[in-house]
Parts: C-alpha cells; sequence; structure tokens
C-alpha cells in the first residue's frame, strides 16, 4: 500500500513540474551557467527555480549569470537562447569558517 502512496505523490508532482517548466517557456529568466552541456557548443546552468536550463554558448559564460529567453521543456530541463550575456558574474562563494586577521 506505501508504494502506491510514493507512487501517486511522485505522479503529482511530475505533474506540477511538467506544468511549471512549460509555463517557463516564452519567459526570460537569469542563468548561472556551471558547466559545459552533453551536446558541442552547448553549456548548461540552473534558473532561480533551480531548474536545469541549456543553451548554445561559448564555453567562457560558464561562472556567469545570462538573461535566456526560455524556448522549451523537457521532464527534468528547459532549453533556451542567451538574450544578453553581460549581466554580471556571479559571486565568489564564501569561506565558511575561514579567519581573516
Amino acid at each position: 500500500h506505501a508504494g502506491g502512496v510514493e507512487a501517486a505523490l511522485q505522479a503529482v508532482l511530475k505533474a506540477q513540474q511538467a506544468r511549471f517548466n512549460a509555463a517557463c517557456v516564452g519567459r526570460t529568466l537569469p542563468v548561472l551557467f556551471e558547466k559545459p552541456g552533453r551536446r558541442e557548443g552547448q553549456i548548461v546552468g540552473r534558473s532561480p527555480y533551480l531548474q536545469a536550463v541549456h543553451a548554445s554558448a561559448d564555453e567562457g559564460l560558464i561562472g556567469r549569470i545570462a538573461a535566456v529567453e526560455i524556448a522549451s521543456c523537457d521532464p527534468n530541463s528547459l532549453g533556451g537562447t542567451i538574450v544578453d550575456a553581460a549581466i554580471k558574474q556571479a559571486p565568489a562563494p564564501a569561506m565558511e569558517g575561514a579567519l581573516v586577521r
């Protein structure tokens, strides 16, 4: 019985995620690019909602935030086109526990 409840919850979550991702199509989101993508000339980053976003761009954008117009959605990611690559550089991560003397 517990497996059925878990499966039902997973189905609801997947449906909500699909609706949310579909609602992003046509919007422009700031994306922090993290790494090269699976395809040649593609990079992958995260939206403010932590969705994976892939776009065709130079790897020089890795570590930077760029405006991306979302054109497509898949079950686990969004795809788009960079419309402004000059938003800003991502802040350097804080060094927890580091003491400055």
